[in-house]
């Protein structure tokens, strides 16, 4: 549990470093669909997570599974809202893509970082952090 709570820490780490970040210092509107592919992969580690502790609490897979689902389809939903409302203020877009960044730092370093860090998982959480930020990394530079 501690490398898949690390990797999407990292991988929520570098998307809002690259996919929010720096187009809000840039104050450029980026719409294209890699921004998105960034932050739908994150989700996957996320689904997976919760689909996993339910299970372990003693849910049915398929259950587990639709809500995970559907903890998920949350963030697309708010993100549509998002596009909405920065198309409406597009001079608030900057600001917008700096407090969606501080959001998942705030989520990353307060709930992701200490859940994946227990004693004795600690290499783990690491390890797994560090890959996440990697590949999100990678697929900001290669798109």
């Amino acid at each position: 549990m501690a490398p898949m709570l690390g990797l999407a820490g990292g991988m929520m780490l570098a998307a809002s470093l690259f996919s929010l970040l720096v187009p809000a210092v840039q104050t450029v509107v980026v719409s294209d669909a890699v921004w998105s592919l960034g932050i739908a992969l994150q989700n996957i580690p996320e689904g997976w997570i919760v689909a996993s502790a339910m299970v372990a609490l003693g849910a049915a897979p398929l259950r587990a599974a639709l809500i995970a689902l559907g903890t998920g389809l949350v963030e697309p939903v708010g993100g549509l809202f998002g596009v909405i409302a920065s198309t409406v203020a597009g001079a608030a877009l900057p600001m917008a893509l700096a407090a969606a960044a501080g959001a998942m730092l705030w989520v990353v370093s307060h709930e992701m970082i200490p859940a994946s860090h227990k004693p004795g998982r600690v290499g783990a959480g690491t390890a797994g952090l560090a890959a996440g930020f990697a590949v999100m990394t990678l697929l900001a530079a290669a798109f």
